[in-house]
């Protein structure tokens, strides 16, 4: 069947088809219908037998992923002029896991050049937690002052994506002041 994209798996109910004599889901289960329990990617297998004997295969995958940038670190300095490397912190904003060696694609834009890299996890990313990645293709400030940096991400098979970037000031060198009178 086709996959499913929601970020409420646990009300979606699958159809194993009409017309079949017995229904085998993965879980051992034998009814024509699957009320999914678990709120997170999964798989679902069904093994189906007609009237005949004869039998037939299906799996469905059902996506709720739901990744985004908690926040951007490594900004400020005091220094009029340097080079930066962005820390973003990645969060797992579903009840998913992504496992060691899953992809996710970072990039940040600032002073509208846009840099995009790649993250391969070395970690596992669960429901809530952050994985942090520091970019290593630095930003180049030559002037003390404000500045804004947009930083984003994106994995295959998200199904939340309005939530993937996050703006965020940058401050370099001190701020200007003055001394009160004697």
């Amino acid at each position: 069947g086709e996959d499913i994209y929601t970020t409420q798996a646990d009300t979606v109910i699958i159809n194993g088809g009409n017309n079949q004599t017995t229904y085998t889901w993965n879980d051992g289960s034998n009814s024509q219908y699957f009320d999914v329990a678990i709120n997170a990617t999964e798989s679902y297998d069904i093994l189906v037998t007609n009237s005949f004997g004869c039998q037939d295969r299906d799996t469905i995958q059902i996506y709720t992923y739901d990744i985004g940038v908690q926040s951007i670190d490594n900004l400020n300095t005091c220094d009029n002029s340097l080079s930066l490397s962005p820390t973003i912190n990645i969060q797992m904003l579903s009840n998913d896991t992504l496992e060691i060696g899953s992809i996710i694609n970072v990039s940040y834009t600032f002073n509208g050049t846009t840099i995009d890299e790649i993250v391969t996890l070395t970690e596992q990313l669960t429901s809530n937690a952050t994985y942090a990645y520091t970019f290593t293709e630095p930003l180049v400030i030559a002037d003390s002052g404000s500045y804004l940096i947009e930083s984003s991400v994106a994995m295959i098979n998200e199904v939340v994506t309005d939530n993937n970037s996050l703006e965020s000031g940058i401050r370099v060198g001190s701020l200007p002041f003055e001394l009160g009178a004697d």
